[in-house]
């Protein structure tokens, strides 16, 4: 396809994000796009439901509008230096806080499983794994299961990728399968999922 022509049906098809994405180039075109993307639609509505949620009235300083502009000025080596992030903050900072809160792994909004599994959810946990359940339910392989959470439970790995949805399929189980174990009619009508009846009809096709 010849350049202009390219760029014709992009000026028309393309929002214009993406097309000022592109043309700032690779590491500061994906930073303006997770600023505008990412970042207002993802984690500061999170941020702003979980304080809401508890009365707080939260700010984040980093988003002060001076700030944010020179930090979209910056050049590229400031911002990227080698394969470490935020140099320019990481070297503003740790004259002023210890080296391994300035150097610490990245922590988002996640909820913390792999301490959940052995701290406070350690009951649940076992409950669901153990290898009757497992059994009953036929959804997962026990011994498999049963490995994973012990090399968790003794520190030799973090599976917590594994465990906790298995640990969710396995809830998800106990509560509703012994209720759907019955016949049921499907469901009818404007309320009905896509496919409900092909699904309840013939399950081993879904």
């Amino acid at each position: 396809m010849p350049g202009s022509l390219q760029a014709e049906l992009a000026s028309h098809w393309l929002p214009p994000l993406v097309l000022e994405y592109a043309a700032r180039g690779a590491a500061d075109g994906a930073m303006l796009f997770d600023y505008c993307t990412a970042l207002r639609e993802k984690l500061l509505v999170k941020n702003d439901r979980a304080t809401m949620l508890s009365s707080i009235e939260a700010r984040a300083p980093f988003l002060d509008r001076d700030l944010t502009a020179l930090a979209f000025a910056l050049p590229h080596g400031d911002k990227l230096h080698g394969l470490t992030t935020k140099w320019i903050l990481k070297q503003a900072a740790k004259t002023l806080l210890p080296w391994s809160l300035v150097h610490r792994r990245k922590r988002g909004l996640s909820v913390p499983t792999a301490t959940l599994i052995n701290g406070a959810l350690r009951e649940d946990v076992d409950r669901a794994f153990d290898t009757a359940n497992l059994s009953a339910h036929g959804l997962l392989d026990p011994l498999e299961m049963r490995r994973y959470l012990a090399e968790h439970r003794a520190g030799r790995a973090n599976h917590a990728r594994i465990l906790w949805p298995a640990f969710v399929l396995q809830l998800w189980a106990g509560q509703w399968r012994p209720v759907m174990s019955g016949s049921y009619p499907a469901p009818t009508g404007k309320n009905a999922p896509p496919c409900a009846e092909e699904a309840l009809l013939n399950p081993a096709t879904y």
